[in-house]
């Protein structure tokens, strides 16, 4: 795993230990979704990377000019390696990891940058395959809507397949197909 560019342009990041429950994104959807994310131009205020992981999303916005990027990881083990990839890249003065379940939202109030340009959302798949948890991530991002900047952008990861949410407070979703990964992509209306 890299960074793709930015500052920080072909660093490696430690992997995941277990890749089964983290699914790694590979870099050809990584560089398709920031290009995407760069015409969008939502890499000057703060980031949200929810579901971490090792932090391959919110580590490469940081790399491309992202201010602060808070990371939510439940995930014991994988924190450890989500740790050593922030203090490896020498962000830790840009980022703050919390260790939080995300659908409580407990956390929300607790962002140190609010409100984000750039939230990630990236459920394990089981979960949007259950009625009930997408209920709880439908409202998770309606609330999101309320601690996101004008034009800010939500990016939410499903296995292929999967038809998104449509949120009250969020435009689209816009969906990419990425073979057995899609991204589907909200934006908060523009200032009026």
């Amino acid at each position: 795993m890299r960074i793709i560019a930015g500052t920080h342009r072909s660093r490696l990041i430690k992997p995941p230990r277990d890749q089964e429950t983290t699914r790694p994104i590979t870099d050809r959807v990584k560089q398709a979704l920031f290009d995407r994310l760069t015409m969008m131009a939502v890499f000057d205020g703060a980031a949200v990377d929810l579901f971490a992981g090792t932090g391959s999303l919110g580590l490469e916005a940081l790399s491309r000019g992202s201010e602060h990027c808070t990371f939510i990881e439940r995930d014991r083990d994988t924190r450890k390696v989500l740790d050593d990839n922030i203090k490896t890249l020498g962000f830790a003065d840009r980022a703050v990891v919390m260790s939080s379940d995300v659908l409580l939202g407990v956390w929300v109030a607790q962002l140190p940058h609010k409100p984000a340009n750039l939230i990630f959302l990236d459920p394990p798949y089981a979960m949007m395959a259950d009625e009930a948890e997408v209920k709880k991530i439908e409202a998770l991002i309606a609330r999101l809507a309320e601690h996101t900047h004008p034009e800010g952008v939500l990016v939410l990861r499903t296995k292929d397949g999967v038809t998104p949410p449509t949120v009250e407070g969020w435009e689209g979703p816009a969906t990419y197909n990425y073979g057995s990964m899609s991204v589907h992509l909200y934006q908060r209306p523009a200032a009026r």
